[in-house]
């Protein structure tokens, strides 16, 4: 049975529940349910890296909090989980990973094949609403949302950008990317929303576009 689903399922949650967590209970049930995801797949790690680490320079209270939760509850659980198996739980998460050959090709092929070649339309968008939302001021400050989303959206990226570098990583991995891109773009059409709301001078609440 593939765990793709439930990984992504788990980490989107991790990603909207670290864009409203405020204080350092928000911060714990974050970290929770960042090793949630990291326990059903270990790409996760790459996923969250980035959001996390932006909470913890912008929001500290949360993302030091979450940082800590993961980092103890992923050593425990190794160390538990290693010592029932006798080692083979290192041994399928570490060991097997790390002699995986390079599929050298993935370096540019993911970009061009997986992403480029059908999904160009909206990675045109997406890159258009970047434009856009530079020029109105909501990317020039590290506390903006939409920086917190792009860096998730970076995240996501990589994660399957990782899986799919290594021999053995078949589409099923590419669904944190189809996930980020799926973000990102509706995302790109709150922004345009908001920008079309503005020129025909509809009031535009806080937060609206993301």
């Amino acid at each position: 049975g593939r765990v793709d689903s439930l990984f992504v399922a788990l980490t989107l949650l991790a990603i909207a529940w670290g864009a409203r967590a405020r204080g350092v209970r928000g911060g714990v049930a974050l970290g929770l349910l960042s090793f949630l995801a990291v326990l059903t797949k270990q790409t996760a790690v790459v996923a969250l890296v980035p959001a996390l680490g932006y909470l913890a320079l912008t929001r500290w209270r949360v993302g030091i909090p979450a940082l800590i939760v993961l980092a103890l509850l992923g050593l425990g659980s190794t160390l538990a989980l290693d010592s029932a198996t006798g080692g083979w739980y290192r041994y399928y998460v570490v060991s097997e990973l790390s002699h995986q050959a390079w599929a050298q090709g993935e370096w540019v092929q993911f970009w061009t094949r997986d992403l480029a070649s059908h999904l160009w339309p909206v990675l045109a968008l997406m890159v258009s609403a970047v434009a856009l939302a530079w020029r109105s001021g909501a990317l020039r400050s590290l506390r903006s949302p939409a920086v917190y989303y792009g860096l998730a959206g970076a995240g996501l990226l990589g994660a399957a950008w990782v899986s799919r570098l290594h021999t053995g990583g078949y589409a099923n991995v590419l669904i944190p990317a189809y996930a980020a891109i799926a973000l990102g773009a509706g995302l790109a059409c709150g922004e345009y929303l908001c920008a079309g709301r503005e020129r025909i001078g509809v009031p535009v609440a806080d937060g609206d576009g993301g």
